[in-house]
This record gives structure tokens, C-alpha cells and sequence, in this order.
């Protein structure tokens, strides 16, 4: 009874603790150079103390923040997945206004490394403080990619996001869009790449030939098959089978 009874004294004083605690707010920016899929995203995260007089987060581990992008229930992207926290106490000053906490790159890709469908999804970030864990929600859209079509119009330098299957055609790697056209790429998906894939880089032009230089290239959120099976070694011919 004892021991329930000191239980009940530190977890009230712990609740008194954050009780006492003013507000504090999440503050998250977003930079990216457009809204097409595969275009890195920017993430700003900072926290606001309203108050007069500074205020002390104390952090458990070395993490300050999470940030997941969710559509509804489902975790697309968390930058904790497979990630083990490291266990060191941190105390950050919080005095009146706006402190940054750090920023990262998502490269827009899923936990699994496959691109996201166009929509819109919920980008929420949440502080990881023992007694101050606010969180912030904003959406983050993603536009269709262009047809192939219409990216053969645009003028050499332009950076854009196309979708299709990548194959090799007279030994040449070649995007055929999701609307059949086919343009020329710098290299392919993978070298044993196959379904759909999500092409970002940008419109050159070799010779008289235009050619989508590839930054990146992922899975399509629905390829869950992207990469073919290696093919099986073929046995040695031995010296009496010649």
C-alpha cells in the first residue's frame, strides 16, 4: 500500500508538472520546387513559446520530433521508421518566440522506398518532449504526372515527373508513358525494372533526339513487384557433354 501510495504522489506531481506548463506550438514549413511526385520536400520544424519568460523542453532521447505522412489511418512515411533512439536526455531553452528544432529532406517516397499516388495526404509533425509533445497537421498535395505526350512540347532544361515502364528498345533505355508514347531515357528504372515506375528529371536534347535525363526514379505506390526475378544459373557444361 505503500508503495501504491508513493506511485500516486509522483504521478501527481508529474501532472502538476505539465499542468503548469504553458502552450507551446508546433511551427512546420514545407519547401519544394513544385508539387510534382519524387520532388524532395523540405521540412521546417520549430517550436513557439507564447509566454514572457523561457521555457525548458526536456527530450528522452535524441529525437526531438517525428514526422509521418498519412493518408486517413494508414503511415505512408514515418523519419523514425527503422530507426532505434538513442537514449540521452536533451534540454532545449525555449525562450519567448520561435525555436528552430532542425528541418529534413523526405525525399517523397514511402516507407518501403515506392512513390506516392497523386492526392492529398496529411503531413503531421509531433514533438517528442517528455512533458511537451504538441503536434501540427497540414496537407500536402501531389499532382498526376504529365503525359509523355506533352512532355516531348516542353523546351530542353525543363524539370518534370512522368510515369510509365522503362525497357530497352534496340538497345536504346525507353520510357513508354502511361499514355503509349515513348520518349528516350538516360538510363533505366533498374536493370531488371518492371511495372510501373515514376520517372523525375529533366526534358535534354541529344542530337536532333530528346531524351529525359533521369535524377530519380521509384516504384509506383501500386507496383509492389518492381524488380524482376534474377534469372537461374545455368550448370557448367562439363568437358564430355562438348
Amino acid at each position: 500500500m505503500a508503495d501504491l501510495h508513493r506511485a500516486l504522489l509522483v504521478l501527481g506531481a508529474f501532472a502538476l508538472l505539465a499542468a503548469a506548463i504553458p502552450p507551446v506550438e508546433v511551427s512546420v514549413g514545407v519547401t519544394r520546387a513544385d508539387d510534382g511526385l519524387l520532388s524532395p520536400v523540405t521540412i521546417t520544424i520549430g517550436l513557439r513559446n507564447p509566454q514572457r519568460s523561457t521555457l525548458t523542453a526536456s527530450f528522452l532521447t535524441t529525437d526531438l520530433y517525428e514526422v509521418q505522412v498519412r493518408d486517413g489511418d494508414s503511415e505512408l512515411y514515418s523519419s523514425l521508421f527503422g530507426h532505434k533512439p538513442i537514449e540521452i536526455e536533451r534540454r532545449i531553452p525555449l525562450p519567448p518566440g520561435l525555436t528552430s528544432l532542425g528541418s529534413l529532406v523526405w525525399d517523397a517516397t514511402t516507407n518501403d522506398h515506392r512513390s506516392l499516388a497523386p492526392g492529398t495526404y496529411t503531413l503531421r509533425v509531433s514533438i517528442l518532449g517528455s512533458l511537451i509533445h504538441p503536434s501540427a497537421e497540414i496537407p500536402i498535395a501531389f499532382a498526376t504526372p504529365l503525359p509523355v505526350a506533352s512532355a516531348k512540347a516542353l523546351k530542353p532544361g525543363t524539370a518534370v515527373t512522368l510515369a510509365g515502364s522503362s525497357v530497352l528498345i534496340g538497345g536504346v533505355p525507353t520510357l513508354i508513358g502511361d499514355d503509349g508514347a515513348t520518349l528516350r531515357l538516360s538510363r533505366l528504372a533498374r536493370p531488371r525494372a518492371q511495372g510501373r515506375y515514376i520517372f523525375r528529371g529533366y526534358i535534354t536534347k541529344i542530337d536532333d533526339s530528346l531524351e529525359l535525363a533521369v535524377e530519380r526514379a521509384a516504384p509506383a505506390f501500386e507496383n509492389l513487384t518492381p524488380e524482376a526475378a534474377r534469372p537461374s544459373p545455368q550448370p557448367l557444361m562439363s568437358a564430355s557433354s562438348r
